[in-house]
């Protein structure tokens, strides 16, 4: 009888968890990855230097974006889509990265299948949150 080492018998484990059978959530989290980069640098960009050509703007410490002005930015439709777009992605890529993290633990397939509804709860439970917020500026845009 052999003594089995600690990579042996964590190898015996992982092998024993059940593999996901689709590549679409994996595909899903490099896709959102690569479009939080685009959207966080339009939504950095914007909030950050959007104010710096607004007429009688002359330091950047005196004039701070206030609520009016990203309540008529929401009035156009582009930065609506962009908010929501941002909000959804978000979190859609940390929410699968939690549940990846999961996976990679060694969760079995009936904790996998609550960890998921769960995390989709709290995904959906924020998704509305969020967009109870864009809602808000929206009304005085």
């Amino acid at each position: 009888m052999a003594v089995m080492s600690r990579a042996d018998l964590r190898s015996r484990q992982v092998g024993r968890v059940k593999q996901p059978q689709t590549i679409w959530p994996w595909l899903a989290q490099r896709i959102t990855g690569v479009v939080l980069v685009v959207l966080l640098a339009i939504h950095i960009g914007v909030n950050h230097f959007g104010n710096l050509d607004k007429p009688g703007v002359t330091e950047r410490t005196r004039e701070v974006i206030v609520f009016s002005d990203v309540a008529h930015r929401l009035a156009m439709w582009w930065w609506w889509a962009i908010d929501i777009s941002l909000l959804a992605f978000v979190l859609y890529h940390g929410l699968n990265g939690i549940r990846n993290i999961a996976l990679d633990l060694g969760v079995k397939s009936t904790g996998d299948k609550i960890i998921s509804v769960m995390l989709t709860v709290i995904g959906l439970a924020a998704f509305a949150f969020g967009m109870a917020g864009i809602i808000a500026f929206r009304r005085y845009g």
